[in-house]
């Protein structure tokens, strides 16, 4: 069984979750919306010191196409398959409507 990490550590912007990596590195597990990662901690008896939440990180959840093309880590599978800005990535999007149910997209 998984003890839960000594330190919960929750961000609100990208500046602030890269200095708490730049400071804790390894020590830290990233932490969205957590249902994978506690299903891991459980099965394999890992301990974690400190988890880094991300999900109040805004600018994590865009899609940019401005030359380059940026998917943000906090994308859903949904955001891809709606997103007007990939319209040229059709596979990208074909494959995103084919993970999970849309309950979980």
């Amino acid at each position: 069984m998984s003890q839960m990490p000594e330190r919960f550590i929750s961000v609100s912007s990208e500046e602030e979750a890269l200095a708490k990596l730049n400071a804790h590195g390894e020590e830290l597990q990233i932490l969205a919306g957590g249902t994978d990662l506690m299903v891991q901690l459980q099965q394999s008896g890992q301990r974690v010191q400190r988890l880094l939440h991300i999900e109040n990180v805004p600018g994590l959840r865009n899609i940019a196409c401005n030359g380059e093309t940026s998917i943000g880590a906090l994308c859903t599978h949904r955001q891809i398959v709606e997103s007007t800005s990939l319209s040229n990535y059709r596979s990208l999007r074909q494959a995103a409507a084919q993970v999970g149910g849309w309950q979980t997209q």
